[in-house]
């Protein structure tokens, strides 16, 4: 579970906002790993007021790599903008103990932020360096 807190910024016209976000997974197998997340907040600086992810990771017993999806519900703060929808899929290759890369894809439905589409595609990449 977590709780938090964001102050009011008064440059950025943003009120002070709160909100908690409880989160599980279950790992079976040794390999598969459902999680969850439902989120619910208040005032106008979280991105969602409330939102839900449900995903699937598959870890690898040969290496360290784990592939995954998940789909997400949020209801942004503005009452002008669209309840979005997100599908994701990506792939975290495990390199060495401290470094991972992980290219992925979403396909977002209603984007809330962007009020002249109905569907996008996003591909992304991060990476982790844990030193």
């Amino acid at each position: 579970m977590l709780v938090w807190h964001v102050d009011e910024r008064e440059d950025a016209g943003v009120d002070s906002s709160n909100g908690i976000t409880l989160v599980g997974n279950w790992t079976f197998n040794d390999r598969w790993m459902p999680y969850a997340r439902i989120g619910f907040s208040w005032g106008s600086a979280p991105i969602y007021n409330d939102r839900a992810t449900f995903g699937l990771i598959r870890k690898f017993m040969y290496r360290s790599d784990v592939v995954g999806i998940s789909a997400t519900w949020g209801s942004p703060p503005g009452k002008t903008l669209k309840n979005q929808k997100t599908m994701e899929a990506f792939w975290r290759f495990q390199f060495s103990k401290g470094l991972a890369f992980t290219p992925s894809i979403q396909y977002l439905v209603d984007p809330a932020l962007h009020p002249t589409k109905d569907k996008v595609w996003i591909l992304g990449f991060r990476t982790r360096l844990a030193m």
